[in-house]
């Protein structure tokens, strides 16, 4: 019922909510609140426990967390907001970053990032068809940049626009393949794209503890927001 490949919505009198399969690595359920308040929140909950199943949340801000911890649900992530002004950015000539290669985003390109995206994350941070799909409708526009050595894709990066704001929706490199400074040429490469298009800010977020990717960011313009967001998951 919940365990669907693609987004399904659930419509309950105390509210609604969508839920997926989260990947296809980890046996537990996305659970997207619409609407609905500490009700709902308890009913998923009890769910979860007659079903013996897990349902971890979107991210939610900090601020919304107390509703959650009071129907029973427990905080399973912490991720930090990371932001770059991208007026500060030096303009690179991207002619010096070859083995980078910039395309939009479009669904045929799914195929190919599913089989990096798992060299690249553990289990449950790996993306699903769904997930990339959601991605690209969460933006106006979205880029797609790939970096290659020896050939062979070793990393890649998503970038979301609207209205002059940019997200990086994903970003990542080969595990066997870090700490050769890939991720920074890339993300080095993205940020002057972004500054070459007049685009005003750059957003991600990233697990708090990340260290690596936390110094990869912080050394490339980024600054640490005291916001953070959150993923809760049901207590069954």
């Amino acid at each position: 019922m919940y365990l669907t490949d693609e987004k399904k919505l659930n419509l309950k009198l105390n509210g609604s909510f969508y839920t997926r399969k989260w990947n296809e690595f980890v046996d537990c359920i996305y659970f997207e609140k619409i609407l609905g308040g500490k009700s709902l929140l308890k009913s998923v909950n009890k769910t979860s426990q007659e079903l013996s199943l897990s349902f971890n949340s979107s991210m939610i801000s900090e601020v919304e967390a107390t509703r959650w911890l009071d129907a029973g649900w427990v905080q399973k992530h912490s991720l930090l907001i990371c932001e770059s002004n991208l007026k500060d950015i030096k303009q690179l000539n991207q002619s010096d970053y070859k083995s980078v290669e910039h395309t939009k985003f479009n669904l045929s390109d799914i195929g190919v990032l599913l089989e990096v995206d798992r060299k690249i994350f553990s289990s449950y941070w790996k993306n699903s068809y769904s997930n990339f799909v959601e991605t690209m409708k969460s933006c106006n526009n979205n880029h797609l940049f790939k970096i290659f050595s020896d050939n062979e894709l070793r990393g890649y990066a998503i970038l979301g626009e609207t209205r002059g704001f940019t997200y990086l929706q994903r970003f990542g490199v080969h595990k066997d393949f870090q700490k050769q400074g890939i991720g920074d040429k890339l993300l080095k490469y993205v940020l002057s794209f972004a500054k070459s298009k007049n685009y005003k800010k750059m957003k991600l977020n990233t697990q708090e503890n990340n260290e690596a990717a936390l110094r990869l960011y912080t050394n490339n313009s980024f600054n640490i927001s005291k916001k953070k967001l959150l993923i809760m998951t049901s207590s069954n």
